[in-house]
């Protein structure tokens, strides 16, 4: 999880000719990139030739944060989230609540979503769910 192992990777798959999104991990705790580190990321991959900056294997609600924090920060124009079903340290987040968290990181810009560790066939369910029609207000 460094800026020259990303620039490095992002090199070798544009050179590809290929599609390159390039995706960061933040760790458990988020900590593996501050707040400006992930901005540099996003910048680095965007003046690389990646189409698309992800945030992935990290916990949802950690997602949301740093996804808002980027703003509009320099990036590749596509922004995206896999998220870990991550809560207070276990793999045990209800599927309802991971896709809420799913729509905070669409508000931040996502259009790339998916799941990560601890994720399966329901948080995917009901993160299309949520995404394909807005909120009612009646929850």
């Amino acid at each position: 999880p460094t800026l020259r192992e990303l620039v490095a990777a992002v090199r070798a798959a544009v050179a590809t000719g290929l599609p390159t999104w390039a995706a960061v991990t933040l760790g458990p705790r988020g900590d593996f990139f501050d707040a400006a580190g992930l901005g540099a990321a996003a910048a680095a991959a965007r003046d690389e030739g990646a189409e698309a900056f992800l945030v992935n294997c990290t916990p949802a609600d950690v997602i949301a944060r740093v996804l808002a924090g980027l703003g509009r920060a320099p990036r590749p124009p596509r922004l995206g989230a896999y998220g870990n079903a991550l809560f207070a340290g276990h793999l045990d987040w209800p599927p309802a609540r991971y896709a809420e968290q799913a729509a905070a990181w669409v508000a931040s810009g996502a259009d790339i979503v998916g799941g990560c560790c601890g994720t399966g066939p329901a948080h995917l369910v009901a993160l299309r769910r949520r995404l394909a029609s807005p909120p009612t207000g009646d929850a």
